[in-house]
């Protein structure tokens, strides 16, 4: 009768790495940052009273100010991010160059 040897503990380290490097490498492809959803006018307009409830949004000509840039955008000017893997929320972001 052949007795089987469980692998030793070097061996399932050097397992568990590997399986964690691999998720690890995965999940950063993942993480990267967000290029926008191109969406139609009347879609974005949906997509901004679905994210941002706290104000109106009428038209895409609606303004809000943004912390980050310090600027007045209009609802145009904003970016409609994530949300298409599944994993990340949409969020919007300033389009402004230096936000």
């Amino acid at each position: 009768m052949k007795v089987k040897r469980w692998p030793t503990l070097t061996l399932i380290a050097a397992v568990m790495f590997l399986q964690i490097a691999a998720e690890f490498a995965s999940v950063g492809s993942v993480i990267l940052p967000s290029r926008p959803i191109r969406l139609a006018a009347e879609d974005k307009l949906a997509a901004l009273r679905r994210i941002d409830k706290g104000r109106p949004w009428n038209s895409l000509d609606d303004r809000v100010y943004c912390t980050i840039c310090k600027h007045e955008i209009s609802g145009r000017q904003l970016e409609v991010v994530g949300g298409t893997n599944g994993l990340r929320a949409l969020h919007l972001r300033c389009s402004y160059p230096f936000s």
